[in-house]
């Protein structure tokens, strides 16, 4: 793996650990709609990740595919009313700021994000 493709190894492995947290955490019986949202978010990660690298998706939609999903984990303790279990909350909120946070540094920051950009009359 490239020195640059630090950020994509950690979204794989937080996509990872989303898809398995229900069980390593313990609320996948009881809290069935949380569980369901970490096993298709965890698996939208890695198909994102996988998606760059099999099909040569440029590297900006992938960010921006990271950054709606980083969005959704910040929100989904709230709008899936579930903020009250405090492990699943903090597990989702921690991956959701630390996926949107390396998407939004990447877009800001990657060069080829930033050529893509530049091609496209997005930037100044």
């Amino acid at each position: 793996m490239d020195r640059r493709e630090w950020p994509e190894g950690v979204t794989i492995l937080l996509g990872v650990w989303i898809l398995i947290s229900p069980m390593v955490l313990g609320f996948a019986p009881t809290l069935r709609d949380v569980t369901w949202n970490s096993w298709v978010i965890g698996v939208v990660l890695l198909i994102v990740a996988a998606g760059r690298a099999a099909a040569q998706v440029p590297k900006v939609w992938q960010e921006a595919a990271n950054l709606v999903l980083g969005i959704w984990m910040i929100l989904s303790p709230w709008i899936l009313e579930f903020a009250a279990h405090a492990p699943a909350r903090n597990s989702t909120l921690v991956a959701g700021i630390v996926v949107a946070g390396i998407a939004l540094w990447a877009m800001l920051v990657d060069i080829d994000v930033r050529q893509w950009m530049h091609e496209r009359h997005l930037t100044h």
